[in-house]
């Protein structure tokens, strides 16, 4: 049987779904969220997580100088790294986590 847990940030502003997923390593965990139209820091990354942009557009800039992703582009944080997101639109996401 499967957990969900669920994760609010920023009155709101940010809401995500966290869960244990089939993924191309097994089971991995993932989230998948929803961000409005904002300036979000999620601090930095404690294992290496894949973004996926599944709708709308977000900029990450934890990843080299910082880049625009539209769906279904995808991106890849190393541990280590900051998690700056700017949702130019409401935006969702999908993330794995090794």
């Amino acid at each position: 049987m499967s957990v969900i847990k669920h994760n609010v940030y920023w009155d709101g502003q940010v809401q995500s779904l966290g869960f244990v997923g089939q993924g191309l390593l097994g089971e991995q965990d993932k989230t998948v969220g929803v961000l409005v139209p904002g300036e979000y820091d999620f601090g930095v990354a404690k294992r290496k997580e894949m973004i996926w942009v599944i709708s709308g557009h977000l900029t990450i800039n934890g990843v080299k100088h910082g880049r625009g992703y539209q769906m279904p582009d995808s991106c890849t944080l190393q541990p280590g790294s900051a998690i700056h997101i700017v949702a130019e639109e409401t935006s969702s996401y999908l993330c794995e986590y090794d």
